[in-house]
């Protein structure tokens, strides 16, 4: 959504690894090796194993600092990283932040409790609110620390992503 400030991007080699490539020098810095790769954040990557097709993180030396063991996994911010063992987007499916040193720091507790829709991006805000985009619910919504609601509006067709900016306003794409 934003300027890439990031030196290292992912790229896919014709193989289907991914690797990281420095984005002024055009050099591969850390080889082709994962299944998939996001984009470096605080400094940390998260990278798909092909053995277990789980994620973990790696530094930009490449050297794993978080082992496999997350179905989902979102960039670091502030420090803390969203992870979920399920591979699905419900929001009863058991939700953690963890820090860089991989441990588990917070049980993220949001929406109702066997809420029927699923979410399809989910972003902590600076003043710790949690910004989600509920797609199959066709609304985006705004949770306090506590899971509670402060602010919904209604997505005709489903939210894929949203974002606050930093003039307050919220963008969605649909």
């Amino acid at each position: 959504m934003g300027f890439c400030s990031e030196s290292l991007i992912p790229v896919k080699n014709d193989e289907g690894k991914c690797g990281f490539m420095n984005r002024w020098t055009k050099n591969i810095d850390i080889d082709f090796q994962w299944k998939e790769a996001s984009m470096f954040s605080e400094g940390l990557a998260a990278v798909q194993s092909f053995e277990n097709k789980k994620l973990g993180y790696i530094n930009k030396q490449g050297e794993v600092v978080i082992p496999f063991a997350w179905k989902k996994a979102r960039d670091f911010q502030n420090g803390l990283a969203l992870v979920t063992r399920s591979k699905k987007f419900l929001w009863w499916d058991k939700w953690v932040y963890i820090n860089k040193k991989g441990e588990i720091v917070k049980e993220l507790t949001i929406g109702k409790e066997k809420d029927p829709y699923f979410m399809r991006n989910a972003r902590r805000l600076d003043n710790g609110h949690y910004l989600v985009a509920h797609y199959g619910g066709k609304r985006v919504t705004e949770y306090d620390k506590k899971g509670r609601i402060v602010w919904e509006a209604p997505i005709p067709g489903g939210a894929h992503s949203v974002a606050r900016l930093k003039n307050g306003h919220t963008v969605v794409a649909v």
